[in-house]
């Protein structure tokens, strides 16, 4: 029989939404996760060798461990749908009078307010022996969603699941019909209206999930919510402009420092401090059917500073790192298309 290899570019990835964990949902051709770049699935029996004083140098038995499944999907987004699972559920009709949303849920669960479990399959073509791999018990453990100007935006997610099964039936895939996303038109904004010189930006959203193992399965039980933490990091252009709504790299040292007064500004020393609004806008344009996008996140603060000028490095940019608490009335991602 003649060899077949899976080569990358003929496979796919489909989810469909669990009822109860582990249980339920059928992945389905229409639901998408944008332009796949990449997908790892790991997994691991933890196997446990065994061996007792008299018994020589090697080991003489293995049990099984606790069954663990991990993996990572790199995509360029084409709409933020499957983040409702690492955020929580979808609002909205997508719309410029009513954009989709997300809004924050904190709980793991199976009703409108909490964040639903998935269904992965991973579906590889080959000349006439295909497989899938479908995961169960799926949850996103963490999210980063980046853009450099003039690229694509990419997602990246980190997800968890209980157990892996292997078939051999395909569905028939399509690729999405949608644009992706791209950072070139649009405004980094800081507070309300102040305008930052932003050359690339990653938004990272990590759910810390904890997964309790109980005696009686190798396999864990169903995951309950940790603490969300948002982080961040500007990579900006550093320039003076005192032009109104504008947010140069002089005044953003401001916000870092705390310090709101007349230069010399000096780090504050004591008080209470306060956050800001941080909007990422990416946008196509104000035409009809062009597509928009807004990162929006509230109590934002910036924890750290570094920047590096150099002989032949041209403008100087400056990196900063920052968190927010929250996303803007708890709801962190919105988009739309122009209508």
């Amino acid at each position: 029989m003649a060899r077949e290899y899976y080569n990358g570019r003929d496979n796919y990835l489909i989810y469909g939404v669990e009822t109860a964990y582990a249980t339920g949902g059928t992945p389905a051709v229409g639901n998408k996760i944008g332009r796949i770049q990449s997908v790892t699935l790991n997994m691991n029996n933890n196997l446990i060798r065994s061996q007792g004083i008299g018994e020589g140098i090697n080991a003489t038995n293995v049990s099984l461990g606790q069954f663990e499944v991990s993996g990572n999907i790199n995509t360029k987004p084409t709409d933020f749908t499957f983040l409702q699972y690492g955020v929580g559920y979808v609002g909205g009709a997508g719309t410029t009078a009513s954009p989709y949303l997300l809004t924050e849920n904190g709980t793991f669960g199976y009703t409108s307010t909490t964040l639903y479990t998935t269904k992965l399959e991973l579906g590889q073509k080959g000349v006439s022996n295909h497989q899938t791999k479908t995961v169960d018990g799926v949850v996103i453990s963490d999210w980063t969603l980046s853009g450099n100007q003039g690229e694509e935006l990419v997602l990246d997610i980190n997800f968890l699941g209980k157990t892996v099964s292997r078939d051999v039936s395909l569905e028939t895939y399509t690729a999405p019909s949608t644009r992706t996303f791209v950072f070139n038109s649009g405004s980094v904004i800081w507070g309300s209206s102040d305008v930052i010189s932003c050359s690339s930006f990653n938004v990272r959203c990590n759910l810390n999930p904890n997964y309790p193992r109980e005696v009686g399965s190798r396999f864990p039980k169903q995951p309950s919510m940790g603490v969300r933490r948002y982080d961040w990091t500007l990579t900006i252009n550093a320039h003076f402009d005192d032009s109104s709504n504008v947010m140069s790299g002089n005044e953003l040292m401001k916000e870092f420092f705390f310090d709101s007064t007349s230069d010399p500004i000096t780090p504050k020393s004591t008080g209470v401090i306060t956050g800001s609004n941080l909007l990422i806008n990416v946008d196509e344009g104000t035409a009809s059917g062009e597509q928009r996008l807004i990162v929006q996140l509230a109590n934002s603060f910036i924890n750290d500073w570094a920047e590096n000028p150099t002989l032949e490095g041209g403008e100087v940019q400056i990196t900063i790192n920052g968190f927010s608490l929250s996303g803007v009335s708890n709801q962190p991602i919105k988009w739309w298309v122009v209508t």
